[in-house]
């Protein structure tokens, strides 16, 4: 409500202001020119993406200084360290990107800020850079025409270019021709407090527009005008900084706890810098006075000496922060738990507290924004889906998750953990941490932004394919435990040791997933599938001859028989869908071709002809 009054109120003041004054309404186009220019470079980004992305953090991320750099050059380009810092934090959220390198990239952010200080103090105030944003602007909206998504994308990263160059002129006039209505220079404040209130002014303006480099070259362009003081512009550069991190914060909002993280380490970084100015800001103006000589600025050309000082207390930002970089992270962690690595537990001998469905903690708003950020998210709710199911089929096998993930022997932990009655039913266990997991990784697979390229579908298309069969299995597993309940203490010690063999297999089988999914070697990994393919198949006491043996012999009541034979098909079919979900979540997560499935041996046909005994809900 405070929000919408707040927009409401701007926006009533914005048009008055503009009625008012003509050049007002130059001034304010040109802002609005700018940010929309800011809006149109960033969907023509988007568009380069299709798994570019992820490849390109990887690489640009993996030191601390390339973070930097890469929050310094992507700044440049989109001349938006406010958008930069909310896509880092998406790219936080989404597990692209570690705290760490996260946070380099937000130093390297704020000093790509003064990329766009240079470039309007040095050429757009001498220039008039309309004249090369009309062919911009004209050949851009060609490109966008375009059938071609590179195309458009190209396309709009011209326009944004043209409406930035545009919106910088229309600032720069609107500011020359107000001079003549009023002279700004009259409420220029001096001293202390207009530091402080020039400071406040830039925040306030930052957190309107949503942008410091626009709260910046309206800043540059009015004093080019003359219409404010040096020390006055000094002031809003400073707090056009800490205006900053209130858009990231408001990013953060609905992200998960590392977006968090990382917004409070911006918040962090930049109030550090801010104060450091605000304290220092006379022996860094003197600073500035002795570079400008240096490199040969004149003494009253406040533009490109506002460049400089915005220049030197930013890298002087990261220079204070940068030794304090890893306690920082490791601070923000404590502050702010990632409950994402909290893994379920479900002690075979005790109840489940929670009452609540889970939630997805990968799948959030923050970052449906761009298709590789989104896929990733949706990746990592996969590999959470697949974490909770196992300790759900652990539960319903009658063992502890941690017996699962042992390295001693299975059998002799089956010995200790005997079947017994339990206090969680297995259908609320799969209904509060199963199905709204996977019925949120398939509904947002249907509204992922952007348009996908053919191996993101078939990324998409491959984690779907691994919902089905891991729900599959779990609804599997519920059934066969009923049985394994029933002739746990049976007279018959044949049909004892026989359903001892079930769990044991279902449970040797997750513990070998378990490793393969983290094979670094692909081809480790598919030898591994295949041959786990072919233990599942010698362990099927139907094809193997021993459900033949055991009946013949009579050492199976009648009664028991055709349950037998039906829990031996569900151990069957519970290990093909197993196998054929990791097969999918293994290739989905390595970024390799999923069209590299169909060399494995295991295909959908072999699990569709022992789907039949599966009882459907």
């Amino acid at each position: 409500m405070v929000r919408r009054l707040f927009f409401l109120v701007a926006l009533v003041l914005l048009l008055g202001s503009a009625w008012w004054n003509l050049n007002v309404q130059r001034i304010g186009a040109g802002v609005a020119i700018f940010l929309f220019g800011m809006l149109s470079l960033d969907n023509g980004f988007r568009v380069f993406t299709g798994g570019t992305l992820e490849r390109l953090l990887q690489r640009s991320t993996d030191r601390v200084w390339k973070s930097i750099g890469f929050g310094i050059v992507t700044t440049s380009l989109v001349q938006s360290s406010s958008l930069v810092s909310v896509i880092t934090i998406s790219f936080l959220s989404s597990g692209l990107m570690g705290l760490l390198q996260g946070i380099g990239v937000i130093f390297g952010a704020n000093i790509g800020t003064t990329t766009g200080a240079w470039l309007v103090s040095a050429i757009g105030l001498k220039v008039s850079l309309s004249i090369y944003a009309m062919p911009m602007l004209m050949t851009g909206v060609v490109l966008i025409m375009q059938s071609n998504q590179h195309w458009r994308g190209l396309g709009h990263v011209l326009t944004g270019l043209g409406f930035l160059f545009l919106g910088i002129d229309y600032m720069k006039d609107g500011f020359s021709a107000f001079q003549s209505v009023l002279d700004l220079r009259q409420f220029a404040i001096a001293g202390l407090l207009g530091l402080l209130v020039y400071t406040l002014a830039g925040l306030l303006a930052t957190v309107i527009m949503q942008s410091s480099h626009a709260t910046l070259i309206l800043t540059i362009t009015a004093l080019a005008s003359d219409q404010i003081t040096y020390e006055n512009a000094i002031a809003l550069a400073i707090g056009a900084n800490i205006g900053t991190t209130v858009t990231a914060i408001i990013g953060a909002i609905g992200a998960a706890s590392p977006g968090r993280q990382l917004a409070a380490a911006h918040f962090v970084f930049n109030s550090v810098t801010a104060l450091v100015a605000l304290l220092f800001h006379l022996p860094m103006i003197h600073l500035v006075d002795w570079l400008s000589s240096v490199f040969g600025i004149a003494a009253d050309n406040y533009t490109l000496k506002l460049s400089l000082f915005h220049t030197i207390f930013n890298v002087t930002g990261v220079l204070l922060m940068l030794p304090f970089m890893q306690r920082l992270a490791e601070q923000l962690k404590q502050w702010f738990t990632d409950e994402r690595q909290n893994r379920l537990s479900l002690p075979a001998r005790q109840a489940d507290r929670r009452q609540d469905p889970v939630t997805p903690q990968y799948l959030t708003s923050s970052v449906m924004t761009h298709p590789d950020v989104a896929l990733s998210a949706l990746l990592q709710e996969m590999r959470r889906l697949w974490d909770n199911s196992v300790a759900v089929m652990a539960y319903a096998l009658f063992l502890d998750r941690d017996d699962i993930e042992s390295e001693q022997p299975l059998d002799l932990l089956l010995l200790h953990s005997a079947v017994h009655e339990q206090t969680s039913d297995i259908d609320e266990l799969y209904e509060r941490y199963v199905r709204p997991l996977n019925t949120a990784i398939v509904t947002a697979s249907h509204h992922l932004p952007g348009q996908l390229t053919d191996a993101q579908q078939e990324t998409v298309f491959a984690l779907k394919v691994a919902c089905r069969d891991l729900v599959n299995a779990v609804k599997d597993v519920k059934h066969l435990q009923k049985n394994l309940r029933r002739y746990h203490n049976h007279p018959s010690e044949e049909l004892n040791q026989q359903y001892r063999a079930f769990r044991l297999q279902l449970a040797e089988l997750l513990h070998r997933l378990q490793s393969i999914l983290n094979y670094p070697d692909e081809e480790e990994a598919l030898l591994g599938f295949s041959e786990q393919h072919q233990w599942v198949k010698k362990q099927d006491i139907l094809k193997n001859g021993t459900f033949d043996r055991l009946v013949a012999s009579g050492r199976i009541p009648a009664e028991a028989i055709t349950s037998l034979m039906n829990d031996s098909e569900y151990c069957r079919n519970i290990g093909f869908r197993l196998i054929h979900m990791a097969q999918k979540l293994y290739w989905a997560q390595t970024g390799s071709a999923v069209s590299a499935l169909q060399s494995l041996i295991l295909e959908d046909e072999e699990l569709q002809e022992n789907s039949d005994v599966s009882a459907s809900e």
